[in-house]
């Protein structure tokens, strides 16, 4: 009895141990992204299906800003995070390869170089059918009012996970709609907790832009899993040094 109490008595220290936060930053790629554990478990939405892409996002967020080296340029930041995806073993199963390399880089400067006037552009040629286009329109919305509103990361969270089970309910979309828009949601639940997070590293930055990252997944969607998170990351990087 006494063995079986000290059990139950474990079992919640052992759930907040494994969702505790990792605030080492180790030097080397390798190590940073290694040293990644679900930190982020508040962020996850088991119902979603893409949900290990937002994963593998926040992994490679936390390992590029933890090194304390962050590049200024596009190019050599590009580099580092190729360096830094390389090193992730989620990531390499995501894209399938060991020498990843992206392909979409003319397409992201674009977008960083129009912003807000692409984002009607491209997600209007991501989906299929008008009503996908209009609910991720609205979902962009409220995501922007809900980052600037609250200051508790799970009242995003919950208009995150609102939008999700719609788009799971749903019966007209079709599955591509639905994977470009669940992809993009899981993004935006990391990138939302990521902003806050409490409390934060003295590495972790401070972004202020949240929409064209989310319209970046939908064009890297329309390649592969992995370029969806890649570009995802480098515009978000990019769109807020």
């Amino acid at each position: 009895m006494k063995n079986t109490l000290l059990c139950l008595f474990m079992i919640p220290l052992f759930l907040v141990y494994s969702c505790a936060e990792d605030t080492s930053a180790p030097s080397d790629a390798s190590t940073t992204v290694s040293s990644y554990h679900r930190t982020a478990c508040i962020a996850e939405n088991a119902l979603n299906p893409y949900d290990s892409l937002g994963t593998v996002y926040y992994e490679l967020y936390d390992a590029y800003y933890s090194s304390g080296s962050v590049p200024g340029t596009f190019s050599a930041t590009l580099d580092s995070l190729t360096v830094y995806a390389r090193a992730s073993s989620n990531f390499v199963k995501l894209a399938g390869s060991s020498s990843y390399s992206f392909g979409m880089e003319s397409e992201i400067e674009d977008l960083l170089s129009c912003t807000s006037n692409c984002v009607a552009t491209v997600v209007s040629n991501s989906f299929e059918t008008s009503s996908a286009i209009s609910l991720f329109d609205s979902f962009l919305a409220d995501y922007d009012s809900a980052c600037s509103s609250y200051e508790d990361y799970m009242d995003v969270h919950v208009v995150v996970t609102d939008y999700e089970a719609e788009v799971l309910a749903d019966t007209v979309l079709s599955s591509s709609d639905k994977r470009k828009f669940l992809i993009a949601t899981s993004i935006a639940r990391f990138t939302a907790y990521a902003k806050k997070k409490k409390p934060k590293k003295n590495t972790d930055p401070e972004w202020a832009l949240l929409i064209s990252n989310l319209t970046a997944s939908l064009e890297g969607a329309d390649s592969s899993d992995a370029d969806a998170v890649f570009g995802a990351l480098l515009t978000g990087i990019m769109e807020n040094k």
